[in-house]
């Protein structure tokens, strides 16, 4: 047989396996083996292990390349301001709305932590354990409301436009 060149990378036919798999909605997320994900990615268990050590695995590196994006859309702003802030993240999040939504699906808790956790960084230059509790909570409700916003936003098919749902955070989660 002679040797076909896959077009896609091992991780990001596992990671679309992954997807496909919450997807169709045959097996529930935290019943789904990994023997599961590498027979629809069609690469063997050895390319799975070379990658990545659980299932969770998966959906967190593919949730960093999301917020790698984010962070290169601020950088390439023209201003670095909060408004800028909330539309990179936001098209970034637009950007990888199917894989966003599988991830929600699939661990709606594991997904809502990493989502908060990285707005909540992103609102201080501190290390997040020095900041006052009372800044803290300031911070988590924001990163909470951005959270909940932009999922709604994203459940409901991106109903209106990435800078509607940027000023409607704006006006809800910064002021």
């Amino acid at each position: 047989m002679p040797y076909r060149k896959r077009v896609s990378s091992v991780k990001e036919r596992i990671t679309d396996a992954l997807c496909a798999l919450i997807r169709e909605d045959q097996i529930p997320y935290q019943q789904m083996t990994i023997q599961n994900i590498v027979d629809k990615a069609e690469v063997c268990r050895n390319s799975f292990y070379r990658n990545y050590n659980t299932i969770e695995d998966i959906l967190i590196e593919r949730f960093q390349r999301v917020v790698d994006e984010s962070g290169r859309l601020f950088h390439e702003a023209a201003e670095k301001n909060n408004h800028n802030l909330i539309l990179t993240i936001l098209q970034a999040c637009y950007n990888n709305r199917d894989f966003l939504l599988c991830f929600y699906k699939a661990a709606p808790n594991l997904y809502i932590n990493h989502f908060t956790g990285i707005i909540i960084q992103s609102n201080t230059t501190e290390p997040i354990r020095s900041v006052d509790p009372k800044e803290y909570y300031v911070y988590a409700g924001r990163a909470w409301i951005f959270a909940g916003l932009t999922t709604e936003w994203l459940k409901r098919g991106c109903d209106v436009s990435v800078q509607q749902i940027a000023t409607t955070i704006e006006s809800w989660a910064i002021s």
